[in-house]
């Protein structure tokens, strides 16, 4: 598993993708049945950062693939969304005519600057469909922070960082069986970016004729 920056996509037709970079930063499997290179077994948007799943061997990349399949791999991501949301729910709209499912839990609520409130979630997808989070989110009218196509122009964060990243991952290892939970905390750029706002919030209060 490992660590994909945000704004590199996963694979395509780019200079720089996380693909291209995997076999001089991953050494070889010494398995008889391993790959030339890693490969991703699932994809994460280009601007989304976090956990990725990377195979070394064909029987890895087979099972892990029919675990994704057959929606037996828990995943859990973080995000920061524009206006003020409170507990928890299930957003069940379908995607490109197929049933799509994200649930969410709200962590904390903040000032904003720019949106008035900006919310922070945990958000665990059911289904995987193409930018299933950042569509559902914008079409529950909380877009992602920083999301340039699913969200309005002026609500982009510096740089365009899309505040959404893949922080939870639970699967079963191809080789034992035993069930692997993965976690990471998101990127310190997000709550330093909340603080931001809440702290400009605070002043343009307190002192309204700047």
């Amino acid at each position: 598993v490992v660590l994909k920056p945000a704004n590199i996509p996963v694979s395509g037709n780019y200079s720089r993708t996380v693909t291209r970079a995997l076999p001089a930063n991953l050494s070889p499997s010494p398995e008889l049945d391993a790959m030339p290179w890693p490969h991703p077994v699932h994809r994460l948007d280009g601007p989304t950062t976090g956990l990725l799943v990377v195979a070394k061997t064909r029987t890895a990349a087979a099972d892990l693939g029919k675990q994704f399949e057959a929606r037996a791999v828990e995943k859990q991501y973080y995000a920061v969304v524009a206006g003020h949301m409170s507990g928890e729910g299930v957003i069940q709209e379908p995607l490109d005519d197929r049933p799509a499912e994200t649930r969410f839990r709200v962590q904390e609520t903040s000032r904003s600057a720019s949106y008035g409130w900006v919310s922070a979630l945990d958000l665990f997808p059911h289904t995987g469909r193409t930018h299933q989070l950042r569509r559902h989110l914008a079409l529950l009218g909380h877009p992602i922070v920083g999301d340039t196509q699913y969200g309005e122009a002026s609500q982009n964060t510096q740089n365009n960082r899309l505040l959404l990243c893949a922080t939870g991952i639970t699967l079963h290892h191809p080789n034992t069986g035993s069930e692997l939970s993965l976690s990471i905390t998101p990127p310190d750029k997000f709550a330093a970016w909340v603080r931001h706002e809440e702290n400009a919030w605070a002043k343009d209060i307190y002192n309204p004729a700047n």
